[in-house]
């Protein structure tokens, strides 16, 4: 019995030696750690993307929100029919989604792919390779799942444990992508062209900017380059062109160091070099199963979790509905993320000074946490722009009642001096059309018929430049606020108000300075040259400083029930739903003068549609 009872507990003691071994194997190498490509330098990739290197380009990531999505970058030079794709995390080199990059395309052959890219199958059109299918391809081979061959909830509920860990640790798990999304390239000739064309047929398709008659006529391109050929629905089903593959060699750095970038204006500048261009990350915090660090997750789920100083401590906050089954809300936190700081050995990027934000699942705190994600959390104007504004706006400022209220509104009117060397289209029919929500009007049109059969157009967009001069308070704050942001609930503006929606709005009935062009137009849509009869090239368009004094203030939905015929067709009274009050024309011009001209700008649109 001893003896018996020694071997069973041998056997017990191999078998679980046998097994602890297996695990640690397994562990082993799903924890993997995934070693990045290092950078190129600016330098180089500036020198090989300025001379025409076709095995570069530069554009935008877009990254699919999923784990370790497929990403995307379209060339900023249009050299490519479809969008360059990035196959996976080890292909983004640390990219983020949104970043400018620089890629070099995988060769078609699937040499230096790297190690684990496995893109001689992928590139050559080999076993492996994944071939673009259609959606009703797709739905066709769609198995739909009667429950039989489920998995038990035992192993449903070891599976997404597993899932779970492995999210937490960051092993190095490969994910498969949707095969259905990427087509692979294929080598005709060391070339990639469409099936069945040799390179001498393709070449006799190519279109030229310059060879199009109609171009030339309504705005003469300077430089000659390739048109996008037009490509119809059906053209697209047995379209053959290939979707190239890439891998990103380099990261711009984002808009902190937006002109001291090296550039094919200035390539020897170091400027950039001294400051560490940033980005905002707001997410959530969760646990490592050690229990000692926390990963941020952020909102974005284009975006990677991001590894948290040491020291990190979770706290909640009381708003909201709980979604920590505990009935409070997980707090959201703001963190920093700086470029340069993901090492080539780190399986998350590192982000610091994390500090509690707000709430969430609340409306006031989400709309906060998406203004600080966006970098648009500006807060009020400081009292030294507002110096700035105070000085600009005061010659021409005056106050005026409102209606049976006692408050006074601010109004502004340009003086004589500013009226000197501006042409006056104060009598033209000027109106603006714009969102109904709008509240800065900043440009508005006209249009006249000729007795000729032309039409003269005028476009005047506000003169801000009048009132902002270079380097000031107020233009360093508008350059770091660069738009308006219109919100459901709110408006975050670029300017001050007494800019932005009193003197720089082209409001209805009151004067107003602008910039503006007036060009002349035939209509068939194409551009009327100055002198057609002597046969002048010189197109008639002039630039310059105005004075206008809009009659109507249109929206939208105005401006298309006045295209559709609903309303001004010769009624006495006109339909204030089609045509509310508050947008009517005032200064003597009437529904039906308004109304000719938007239809007359939709006609001669339209006929510029069709060149």
């Amino acid at each position: 019995k001893n003896k018996n009872n020694m071997k069973k507990n041998n056997i017990n003691s191999q078998s679980i030696v046998n097994e602890n071994s297996t695990k640690h194997k397994s562990n082993k190498s799903r924890t993997k750690k995934i070693e990045y490509e290092p950078h190129a330098d600016l330098a180089t990739c500036l020198e090989r993307y300025t001379s025409g290197d076709p095995t570069i380009l530069r554009g935008k990531l877009r990254v699919m929100p999923a784990r370790n999505g497929a990403a995307f970058v379209t060339c900023d030079r249009g050299s490519f029919s479809r969008d360059v794709v990035i196959k996976d995390e080890k292909c983004r080199n640390r990219a983020l989604d949104g970043d400018y990059v620089y890629v070099e395309l995988m060769p078609l052959d699937g040499v230096g792919g790297g190690d684990d890219d496995d893109t001689s199958g992928y590139e050559n059109g080999g076993d492996n390779v994944r071939k673009e299918i259609t959606i009703d391809e797709f739905m066709e081979n769609l198995k739909l799942d009667d429950g039989s061959n489920r998995p038990s909830a035992a192993a449903e509920s070891t599976n997404k444990k597993t899932n779970d860990i492995d999210d937490e640790i960051g092993m190095n798990v490969d994910f498969e992508e949707e095969e259905y999304l990427i087509e692979d390239d294929v080598a005709i000739e060391g070339k990639t062209e469409p099936h069945g064309k040799n390179s001498d047929e393709v070449e006799e398709e190519v279109e030229m900017w310059h060879d199009d008659d109609a171009q030339m006529s309504l705005w003469d391109p300077v430089v000659n380059l390739r048109k996008k050929p037009k490509r119809s629905s059906k053209s697209q089903d047995n379209d053959s062109v290939v979707q190239r593959s890439g891998k990103v060699i380099f990261i711009i750095p984002p808009k902190s160091n937006v002109g001291k970038l090296p550039s094919e204006l200035n390539p020897s500048s170091e400027d950039y070099r001294k400051e560490f261009s940033t980005r905002t990350i707001v997410g959530t915090l969760t646990k490592l199963p050690d229990g000692k660090r926390y990963l941020l997750v952020p909102n974005n789920k284009s975006l990677p979790r991001f590894m948290c100083p040491q020291g990190t401590n979770e706290e909640n906050s009381e708003n909201g509905s709980g979604e920590d089954g505990n009935g409070s809300a997980k707090a959201l936190y703001r963190a920093i993320y700086t470029y340069g700081s993901w090492h080539a050995t780190n399986k998350w990027p590192p982000c610091k000074n994390l500090t509690p934000l707000c709430g969430s699942c609340n409306v006031e705190d989400e709309t906060k946490a998406l203004l600080v994600e966006f970098d648009v959390d500006h807060g009020d104007f400081p009292p030294k722009v507002l110096k700035d504004v105070e000085q600009s706006v005061k010659s021409g400022r005056f106050y005026e009642k409102s209606g049976s209220s006692s408050e006074e509104d601010m109004g502004w009117k340009p003086t004589e001096e500013m009226l000197r060397g501006r042409r006056d289209y104060r009598n033209h029919r000027v109106f603006t059309i714009d969102p109904t929500t709008a509240r800065d009007l900043d440009d508005a049109l006209h249009i006249t018929p000729l007795p000729d059969g032309r039409v003269e157009i005028g476009v005047h967009i506000a003169d801000v430049s009048h009132f902002i001069q270079p380097d000031t308070a107020v233009d360093e704050e508008a350059l770091r606020r660069a738009t308006t942001v219109y919100l459901v609930d709110r408006v975050i503006p670029m300017l001050p108000r007494p800019l932005c929606e009193i003197a720089c709005s082209l409001n209805e009935n009151v004067e107003r300075l602008a910039f503006s062009v007036v060009w002349r137009m035939n209509m068939d849509g194409t551009l009327s040259k100055k002198g057609e009869k002597e046969k002048c090239k010189k197109d008639e368009i002039w630039y310059g400083r105005t004075v206008i004094k809009s009659c109507s203030r249109l929206d939208y939905a105005t401006a298309q029930n006045i295209i559709d015929g609903k309303v001004a067709t010769g009624e006495k009274v006109v339909d204030e739903t089609l045509w509310p009050k508050s947008r009517q024309p005032t200064g003597g011009h009437t529904f039906d003068e308004v109304a000719a001209d938007v239809r007359l700008m939709h006609k001669v649109a339209m006929a510029l549609r069709k060149l």
